[in-house]
């Protein structure tokens, strides 16, 4: 199993890398890249860890960068946090992106693990590519609208999986929806730009109705 070995490089080793042309991550000869991130999605700080490399993910910045990695390779280790512990263990297709998702666990004294890959080839320089993922199996039919004026964006997105599509660069903000009723509160994307990657997750919030957290897709440099 590998180690997320780019965690344990700090911001000169980073810089010293890439200014020698070294790729943080064997991707192999003539081979794709995958992609990694991760998302915390429990009210506390975890750390993402492997061996002695440590990539922090506080409550108020809870989503990784994409991390490149080989295909096919086992990426193994673990969030942590408040003494709680959730194994993380994914594998990825050529030019796959994989979202690793930790949650509160179910007993309350554990941390739960979700994945959920995608492989968007919908790029257009034009237009800003959105993506809905369920990540509440609580919310059945998860779907996202306008907030303005209740425009479906998606529909029928089932627990564990993601949908995509591209809209317009404009000013957007969205409410989630469970079997077409609005389910937590709207979310103000901003001003989107044209040619970006963008992601909305939607996921349990305890006793309190679902929540969505609105991340910029980018990959690690």
């Amino acid at each position: 199993m590998k180690h997320l070995a780019l965690m344990a490089i700090t911001a000169a080793g980073c810089a010293a890398a890439q200014a020698a042309g070294t790729a943080l991550y064997d991707t192999g000869p003539a081979q794709d890249a995958a992609f990694v991130r991760f998302v915390n999605a429990t009210p506390q700080r975890l750390d993402v860890v492997s061996g002695k490399a440590r990539l922090a993910l506080p409550a108020d910045k809870p989503v990784s960068e994409y991390l490149p990695v080989k295909p096919g390779t086992t990426i193994a280790g673990s969030f942590e946090g408040g003494g709680k512990v959730g194994k993380v263990s994914v594998q990825t297709a050529p030019s796959a992106f994989a979202t690793v998702l930790a949650l509160p666990g179910a007993d309350g004294k554990s941390i739960a693990t979700s994945v959920v890959s995608e492989s968007p080839d919908d790029f257009n320089a034009l237009k800003s590519s959105i993506a809905f993922y369920n990540f509440d199996a609580a919310c059945k039919g998860a779907g996202l609208e306008t907030a303005a004026r209740a425009v479906a964006l998606f529909k029928g997105v089932a627990d564990r999986t993601v949908q995509r599509r591209m809209v317009n660069p404009l000013s957007l903000a969205v409410q989630a929806t469970c079997e077409g009723k609005p389910r937590g509160a709207p979310v103000d994307l901003g001003a989107l730009k044209a040619g970006e990657r963008y992601s909305l997750l939607l996921v349990p919030a305890g006793a309190r109705p679902s929540r969505l957290i609105f991340t910029v897709d980018s990959i690690a440099r």
